[in-house]
């Protein structure tokens, strides 16, 4: 309280200092997890840099980085589910990923949803690309189910196909747009092979992907649905 009556008189005193006064005790702000991973992942921090980060600001009685463990809770629900694995590849079926996308977008926008009333109407556009890499670091891994021979041969080779969101309409107004959308940033591995980048696979693989765009439902919320406008590129 005294602090506080001082505080007050070098305001009458000089109204210009007000301002200065007021800012000068502000309590530190905590992050919030989801800000506390963006910018560890941002900034590219391992978990004991993070932790030491903690330490530090805690032993300046700053209490703004959340514990590690909500970190790591947070980070696993960034993984999507039903994750196919098998010694050759690594699949997310497009439904779940994009099911996946569309809840991580809709948190970003949660404030906005209920503005929206009932019965909304939205529709999520992502765009669907492949590419391949070669040269990567050979393991020698062991193929139980493949054959050794080819598989060696590729093991060096990776396809991906991957899907990056580009904006949320609801109602005929955008909710949420992707800033970079030429960055990998917001960009999701749907599909990982040790395969080498040719025609024919790139052909097969947009052949698949029509087929299960052909197939997406839409996603049902409380305040409507929303349905996926996705084309390979």
């Amino acid at each position: 309280m005294k602090d506080l009556g001082i505080a007050i008189k070098q305001s009458l005193d000089d109204p210009s200092k007000a301002r200065k006064v007021l800012s000068f005790d502000k309590e530190p702000v905590r992050m919030t997890v989801v800000e506390a991973l963006a910018s560890k992942i941002d900034c590219d921090l391992s978990d004991q840099q993070h932790q030491m980060l903690r330490n530090a600001s805690l032993r300046q009685n700053a209490d703004i980085y959340p514990p590690l463990y909500k970190l790591l809770e947070a980070k696993a629900k960034c993984h999507p589910s039903e994750i196919e694995i098998s010694e050759i590849h690594a699949r997310v079926p497009l439904q779940f990923m994009l099911n996946h996308i569309l809840d991580r977008v809709l948190i970003t926008v949660a404030d906005d949803i209920p503005q929206m009333g009932v019965n909304a109407k939205g529709i999520l556009y992502v765009k669907l690309g492949m590419d391949g890499a070669s040269s990567q670091s050979n393991y020698n891994q062991k193929y139980d189910e493949a054959d050794l021979a080819e598989r060696s041969s590729n093991e060096d080779s990776l396809f991906l196909t991957s899907i990056t969101p580009l904006r949320l309409v609801i109602n005929s107004k955008e909710v949420w747009s992707n800033p970079k959308p030429s960055s990998p940033h917001f960009t999701r591995p749907s599909h990982m092979q040790y395969e080498k980048e040719n025609v024919e696979l790139t052909v097969r693989e947009e052949q698949c992907l029509r087929v299960k765009i052909d197939s997406l439902t839409d996603i049902n919320f409380k305040f409507g649905s929303i349905s996926f406008n996705a084309a390979p590129t």
